[in-house]
C-alpha cells in the first residue's frame, strides 16, 4: 500500500542543486517535499536576520502544512546538498489519500512527530529561560561606595569584572559585577544555546 502510493508520488521526483531556495517564508504554497537523498535547511527571518532553525534529511517531509491549511509558508527551505525529492502537490496528495486512505495515517504520524519535537524544543527553551532568570535572581549587582570621576577603559573594566553605568545625574559610577569569569562563560553558553534554539 505505502509502496504503491510512493510509486505514484515518485512520478513527481525532482533533483535540486545546492543553493536552491525551495520554499520562501511568507509565500503561499501548494506542495510538500519528501526527501529521498540530500539535505535541506530551514530558516526564518527574525528581526531582519536569517536564523537557521532546523534541517531536513532523507525520509523527512517538508512543506506539508501548505497542503493542509493553505496559509503562507512559515519558513524558508534551502537546499544545502544536491538533493532528490518527491514533490507532493496538493491535488496529487489528495488523490493518493483518496485511493490509499492509510496514507492519511502516515501523514498524521509525521505531523505528530513534528509537533512533539516542537513541543519538546519549547519546553527546553522555557527551562533554559527559567534557569537564566533563577541565576540572575540569586546574584545581585551592588554599587561600590566610591564614585570615580573618570570612567575606566572598557578592557580594564572587563578584566576587573567591573561595568560602567551612567546614573541619572550623568555621573560615572563603577558597578562591580558579582559574576566570576567562569560564571560569565557559563551564562554566555546558556544564552547562546537559547539563541540557537530559536
Amino acid at each position: 500500500m505505502l509502496e504503491s502510493a510512493l510509486q505514484i508520488a515518485s512520478q513527481d521526483t525532482i533533483e535540486v542543486k545546492k543553493g536552491t531556495v525551495l520554499i520562501r517564508e511568507g509565500e503561499i504554497g501548494n506542495c510538500a517535499y519528501l526527501v529521498l537523498w540530500g539535505r535541506l535547511q530551514i530558516s526564518r527571518d527574525i528581526n531582519g536576520k536569517r536564523v537557521v532553525i532546523g534541517e531536513i534529511r532523507p525520509v523527512d517531509i517538508v512543506g506539508e502544512l501548505a497542503i493542509l491549511d493553505e496559509m503562507p509558508r512559515s519558513a524558508t527551505v534551502t537546499v544545502v546538498e544536491d538533493s532528490r525529492l518527491i514533490e507532493l502537490n496538493k491535488h496529487r496528495m489528495k488523490a493518493i489519500i483518496r485511493r490509499y486512505p492509510d496514507i492519511a495515517e502516515v501523514v498524521m504520524k509525521l505531523l505528530c512527530g513534528k509537533l512533539r519535537a516542537t513541543a519538546t524544543k519549547l519546553v527546553d527553551s522555557e527551562i533554559r529561560y527559567s534557569e537564566v532568570i533563577e541565576y540572575f535572581s540569586e546574584k545581585s549587582v551592588r554599587p561600590k561606595a566610591d564614585v570615580k570621576a573618570e570612567p575606566k577603559q572598557q578592557d580594564t573594566s572587563e578584566r576587573n569584572g567591573d561595568m560602567e553605568m551612567q546614573t541619572d545625574d550623568e555621573k560615572s559610577e563603577t558597578v562591580s559585577s558579582p559574576l566570576k569569569p567562569q560564571e560569565k562563560r557559563k551564562l554566555n553558553r546558556m544564552v547562546n544555546v537559547e539563541r540557537r534554539a530559536k
